[in-house]
């Protein structure tokens, strides 16, 4: 049935490679197959992360005190709330582990390595589930920017040449995106063609412009103990509270301003 309508069902619940494990399980141990899916998802993500984190920041040189952070860091990516929270939806964990890859291509084809390097994680994200493909990739356009400024400015060069810089950047990023989008045509096409005759949910563009606070920042201290719950009253740092930490931390040195205006930036932008 993959040639008709049953081609969205696929490309949004089942097109991910872990399912292929189902036929090791009997009919009745179909939940026992959950679990360990979602474990699985879970660990991929806390390796992925580790592997970026290893790749982007560790230069090769990283003392034991470092690779602890990184693998502390990984297992609070991978147990965080939006980890935790769609649990219950396991198509959509296959985001979580493919989102660091995406950003180390987005990472070194910014620094001249080949455009395959974030392709190919593109491809395989949307080949595993469009849906939240589509959300990852429009992260990595956000990271981007920033990765951007973080590396591509230096106080050397002139508007003009950091002009330069950023467009040729963005035609070797857009030109990745676009070679990992074609290379999952296969699947995401018929998908498209699948879902083009559903109605579509309504959007009040309005809203976007409302912004305040879901909760009292007092509650976030509150919450943040062994077995505090995140509710639309109160929040918890939970897993957040290592890398909420780190940022601190950086705010507190006396160098790295240009790193503290762009991560300024950034929250605010995410706020």
């Amino acid at each position: 049935m993959l040639g008709g309508s049953a081609a969205a069902l696929y490309g949004y619940y089942l097109a991910s490679p872990i399912n292929l494990l189902l036929v090791f399980f009997q009919k009745e141990q179909v939940l026992v197959f959950f679990d360990l899916a979602v474990l699985l998802k879970l660990a991929l993500a806390a390796f992925t992360c580790a592997y970026y984190l290893r790749v982007r920041f560790g230069n090769g040189t990283a003392d034991g005190r470092q690779n602890l952070l990184m693998v502390l860091l990984s297992v609070c990516y991978a147990l965080s709330q939006y980890a935790i929270s769609q649990s219950s939806n396991i198509m959509w964990l296959d985001g979580l582990f493919m989102l660091p890859l995406m950003m180390l291509g987005v990472y070194r084809v910014l620094n001249g390595e080949p455009l395959w390097k974030l392709s190919l994680p593109v491809a395989l994200v949307i080949l595993f589930n469009w849906y939240v493909a589509g959300i990852c990739c429009l992260f990595s356009v956000v990271w981007f920017f920033a990765e951007f400024l973080l590396c591509g400015i230096c106080p050397a060069n002139g508007f003009s040449e950091t002009m330069l810089r950023l467009f040729s950047a963005l035609v070797r990023y857009g030109f990745g995106m676009l070679l990992g989008v074609l290379c999952s045509a296969i699947l995401f096409f018929p998908v498209v063609a699948a879902m083009s005759s559903t109605a579509k949910g309504e959007l009040d563009p309005w809203m976007m412009l409302v912004l305040s606070f879901r909760a009292s920042l007092r509650s976030v201290m509150e919450t943040s103990i062994y077995g505090g719950l995140c509710t639309e009253k109160t929040l918890s740092l939970y897993c957040g509270a290592l890398p909420l930490a780190g940022t601190l931390r950086i705010f507190t040195e006396k160098q790295r301003k240009k790193e503290k205006i762009i991560l300024s930036s950034g929250c605010c932008f995410f706020c």
